[in-house]
């Protein structure tokens, strides 16, 4: 398993490794959770290894990504993945998708909470957007429990996002502390849909 990077009371949200690939692909092979991730479509073994590819380097190189995350009482069990990304490049967008079983236990919002926490607090982002398909009722239910607040679309493989936003209450850290806090250079779009997925 990967290191863990954030703590919350019922949760471990840690990097990726390459044995949790077929846990990925077994997550996103129920259509339900898929719905607005990837079209309702399961994803291949090689579109989970790219994902995992993507946000291992992520971590590495700019200090956070989606982590996996995984509940106390069933360690190393994929219950999802949340947290930042480079979907809509420059700005970082933080998404969430959780196991269907899961639904309705605050599981999305506990680790969501948890990843913005370490984004402002430790990472020192001025802000952070999400992007949620209009008819995701349960993502935005979990994005009102953040504080986030709907500001405008974005435009996505031919489809209309809503984009929510939520503003750093702290001054953003000093730079020079090993964190990358833009996607400058990064490709806008990636394998798989906008990541603001299922449960709360």
């Amino acid at each position: 398993m990967g290191p863990i990077v954030i703590e919350t009371q019922r949760l471990n949200l840690r990097s990726w490794t390459a044995e949790d690939v077929p846990a990925f692909v077994a997550l996103l092979s129920d259509p339900e959770v898929s719905r607005f991730v990837n079209h309702g479509e399961p994803v291949t073994a090689a579109e989970a290894d790219a994902f995992v590819v993507r946000y291992e380097r992520l971590q590495r190189e700019r200090g956070w990504c989606r982590w996996f995350v995984e509940h106390k009482d069933e360690p190393g069990r994929l219950c999802g993945f949340v947290g930042p990304g480079c979907t809509f490049a420059p700005e970082i967008e933080l998404g969430w998708t959780i196991r269907r079983d899961l639904w309705g236990q605050g599981i999305a919002t506990e680790a969501a909470r948890g990843a913005l926490a370490y984004l402002f607090d430790v990472v020192g982002l001025a802000y952070v957007v999400s992007a949620i398909d209009p008819e995701n009722a349960r993502s935005e239910a979990v994005a009102r429990r953040l504080g986030m607040r709907p500001e405008g679309t974005l435009a996505y493989q031919d489809e209309t996002v809503t984009r929510w936003l939520i503003t750093n209450p702290h001054p953003p850290a000093a730079s020079g502390d090993g964190f990358v806090r833009d996607c400058e250079g990064e490709p806008a779009g990636s394998a798989l849909s906008p990541d603001s997925g299922l449960g709360s």
